[in-house]
């Protein structure tokens, strides 16, 4: 169930059935946001911020769990995904299919356009392999792929 937040009254939904569990969706775009809703309600989506900017998620498990993040950096996303990407190029999935969703990795650092032109030149070509990703990520500044503010 979604709960409908009110200026005036609040969490509406939460308030008047406290054991049905609610998660809220929409329009939040950082951590700091989903953690001041966790107060209310029992789950939070980031969409679209999450979607734009994967790179937010990096210290969820920390911030939100007080658990370790499973990976430190993108780069460390990436190196994690490559046999999950060879396995579906061996099924003939497209690189960009795969791809795609991840074009706002690097947002903000530099060598992000970089990233994305070379994937986007690169990585619609019939045949392209994780060679293409790993040379996309090669052109990300190394300095400042570790995780960034959310």
């Amino acid at each position: 169930m979604t709960s409908r937040r009110s200026t005036t009254t609040g969490y509406i939904g939460k308030a008047s059935l406290p054991d049905v569990p609610i998660v809220i969706n929409g329009g939040i775009a950082s951590l700091a946001e989903a953690k001041r809703h966790l107060g209310f309600v029992d789950g939070v989506m980031l969409g679209r911020a999450a979607y734009q900017e994967p790179w937010r998620l990096l210290t969820a498990d920390p911030e939100l769990f007080g658990e370790a993040a499973p990976h430190a950096t993108m780069r460390g996303v990436f190196e994690a995904m490559m046999p999950y990407i060879e396995r579906e190029l061996a099924q003939g999935i497209r690189l960009h299919s795969i791809m795609r969703h991840f074009v706002g990795a690097f947002h903000g650092v530099p060598g992000a356009r970089a990233f994305r032109r070379h994937l986007a030149e690169n990585g619609v070509k019939p045949g392209a392999g994780v060679n293409v990703l790993r040379d996309a990520i090669a052109l990300v500044d190394d300095r400042a792929v570790a995780p960034m503010a959310a």
